[in-house]
């Protein structure tokens, strides 16, 4: 599984992999920060990793949000089309390895652990996530800016979900339906490659205009896979492999009929 993410960061720029290359805006942090409950403490947003020039390294103010409250209480929201989910737990700091360890009740999906490690005051980065019911884990590399700090005052902001509301939502994409996609796409070969360091060789990049047919919808960490068909190119070359939701974030997807 190691190598398997070093995939998912070709699509979703920043996302995790085996040997990830951090964000160009996220600076380089002395390693003498001491990680503690009370540093951690306070909102914290994501930053957006996809591939997008207009999107990217910024912190995204509508999105995944990681909320720590004294006591070590946390919240995790997600929200979509204005819409919120949100998911209760615990965290727990580790002195051996430095890292803050977030428990999450999920319901009948289960209870999600995910280690945290904090690279300054401002901000921090997931290293590993797992789902404890159903034993799947893999590492994971996101990055979020802490609400308020000198980082969050720097970084550019946007609002993914301060849209029209007629636009495709991306993690809600119809089964059987085809979409015009409004910017570049990688499409992965396969959603857990057998061989990841070969899909990475495989992968291909579907430009602006590209159609694709959903034909299968899986869900990973809480993010939506689509298996797709492809008309790619000038000839609508046909082609099949899997897209993930965070590429299609910041596109104006159109329904073809």
């Amino acid at each position: 599984m190691r190598c398997t993410v070093a995939v998912l960061a070709l699509l979703v720029g920043v996302r995790c992999g085996s040997a990830p290359e951090e964000p160009p805006a996220v600076r380089a942090v002395a390693p003498a920060f001491k990680t503690s409950l009370d540093t951690i403490r306070g909102d914290w947003f994501i930053v957006a990793s996809n591939p997008n020039p207009e999107i990217r390294n910024r912190v995204v103010t509508d999105y995944i949000t990681y909320r720590f409250a004294e006591g070590g209480s946390v919240t995790k929201e997600i929200t979509s089309r204005g819409k919120t989910e949100r998911q209760t737990g615990s965290y727990t700091f580790d002195p051996a390895s430095g890292l803050i360890h977030v428990r999450l009740d999920l319901g009948k999906a289960g209870v999600q652990l995910t280690s945290w490690r904090q690279l300054s005051a401002d901000e921090a980065k997931t290293v590993h996530w797992k789902n404890v019911s159903l034993g799947y884990e893999h590492p994971e590399n996101d990055f979020f800016v802490k609400e308020g700090s000198a980082e969050w005052q720097r970084r550019e902001k946007i609002a993914l979900n301060a849209t029209d509301s007629s636009l495709v939502d991306p993690q809600r994409l119809s089964i059987g339906r085809t979409y015009r996609l409004s910017k570049e796409t990688p499409l992965m070969p396969e959603v857990e490659p057998s061989d990841p360091i070969g899909a990475i060789e495989r992968i291909k990049r579907m430009p602006a205009g590209s159609r694709i047919r959903v034909l299968v919808c899986t869900v990973r960490q809480s993010t939506p896979w689509y298996k797709v068909q492809a008309a790619v190119g000038p000839g609508n070359t046909r082609v099949t492999g899997w897209v993930n939701s965070i590429a299609l974030l910041g596109q104006r997807l159109s329904v073809e009929p």
